[in-house]
């Protein structure tokens, strides 16, 4: 065992870093740590590179992290179309800087993990996960020590409130940067205005600036990019979110209705598959969903909610089992 102090690298990247919070919470505990997000905190590849290099040195390194493990500059220009030379993947971190523990937190409620990436989790000495589905029970028999910690984003249980009078949905759209990329700025604009009307709110992830500044002169509103959905909740009684992204399982599996867009980003049968089961959910098409909240308003069509199953995360356990 190390006799250097503690010192936690939280490694993520943009909407990916789920982790934040917790690097939030362990500096308020007055932990020695350092976020390393290029998209939220830009640095120059090679000095943060030298930096690192610096603290292994001295520290003993716990590596926390909730990117793909294989998520390197490459692949990011591959899915985003767009390039970051200064991206380092959790895969490099480990041979790079031979951190004394390593932890894995995913990012997205729907899949912890691709399937790629399950040869080399067995690297990570600690897999948390927010609740247990059968990506669960095959990571038991991979890894060698996994635990269920809740949902990152979740801090308080929720309830959606009754009483509002009418279906107050607020919309969190995934597949952005496939839609950029398929339909323009301008095209991307249209398809807002075809299907998701002004009186929705909408949730952007950080650093949208292509559709935020155009739809915000047209009436439409826009939530900060730090809002989940268990803080939009107390005002509204529907989530809507994209085919099977992580906000249809956050939504869903805490009890709320959730409308899953199948907006042709992965064919639907894909979706639908995914979504088999799930109670409260109801999948629709882009151009469905306004007649959708018209029959919920004209008492046509009832909202179900699925069980409040996820539990908020456990922030003071988890700080236990990396401190103890």
């Amino acid at each position: 065992m190390s006799t250097k102090p503690k010192y936690f690298v939280f490694l993520g990247y943009g909407g990916e870093n789920s982790i934040h919070p917790l690097f939030d919470y362990f500096v308020s505990k007055g932990a020695s740590a350092i976020l390393v997000d290029d998209h939220r905190i830009p640095y120059e590849r090679g000095e943060m590179v030298s930096r690192l290099e610096e603290l292994s040195k001295v520290y003993s390194i716990t590596l926390i992290t909730s990117s793909h493990l294989w998520f390197d500059s490459r692949t990011y220009e591959f899915s985003n179309h767009h390039a970051d030379p200064n991206i380092i993947a959790p895969l490099e971190f480990l041979d790079k800087f031979h951190p004394d523990m390593t932890v894995y937190y995913p990012h997205d409620m729907g899949v912890f993990m691709h399937e790629s990436e399950i040869p080399f989790i067995d690297r990570f000495d600690l897999v948390l996960v927010p609740y247990r589905n059968n990506m669960y029970y095959k990571l038991r028999k991979t890894c060698k020590q996994v635990e269920v910690v809740g949902w990152i984003k979740k801090r308080q249980e929720t309830k959606v409130p009754t009483g509002l009078g009418r279906c107050k949905p607020v919309f969190f759209p995934s597949n952005v940067p496939n839609f950029y990329n398929k339909l323009g700025t301008e095209g991307f604009a249209q398809w807002f205005r075809d299907n998701i009307g002004p009186d929705i709110p909408i949730k952007m992830a950080f650093g949208d600036n292509g559709i935020l500044p155009i739809l915000s002169q047209e009436g439409y509103t826009f939530l900060d990019s730090s809002v989940t959905v268990y803080d939009a909740i107390s005002s509204h009684n529907m989530v809507i979110g994209s085919g099977n992204s992580s906000i249809i399982f956050e939504s869903a599996y805490s009890g709320i209705p959730t409308v899953a867009l199948l907006d042709g980003i992965m064919p639907d049968e894909e979706n639908l598959k995914e979504l088999k089961g799930i109670p409260g959910v109801y999948p629709l098409h882009p151009e469905e969903l306004k007649e959708f909240i018209r029959a919920v308003d004209a008492g046509e069509q009832e909202l179900h909610a699925g069980p409040n199953v996820l539990i908020p995360f456990e922030f003071e356990r988890v700080w236990e089992m990396l401190n103890n």
